[in-house]
């Protein structure tokens, strides 16, 4: 776990196993193809929408990699 500071407000773990999934559900319903540390980002961001406190508010996801480097890995299927 990180330690506090002053350059980030929070910090969302999301596992590999849910990143994963999420990469796969992307795919089909929307045709992003992301990587894992882009699906993860996407799921924190998702869990931060669904807050009270966030509705109708912008989240803004920054997608580090595309789903190529993962192809040989069966990860889509």
């Amino acid at each position: 776990m990180l330690e506090s500071s002053d350059k980030y407000d929070e910090v969302i773990e999301v596992s590999s196993v849910t990143a994963s999934e999420t990469a796969k559900e992307l795919l089909s319903t929307d045709g992003l193809f992301l990587g894992s540390s882009a699906a993860g980002a996407f799921t924190a961001a998702r869990q931060l929408a669904e807050r009270p406190e966030n509705k109708g508010k912008n989240i803004v996801v920054i997608a580090p990699d595309d789903g190529t480097k993962y192809m040989s890995l069966n990860l889509y299927k």
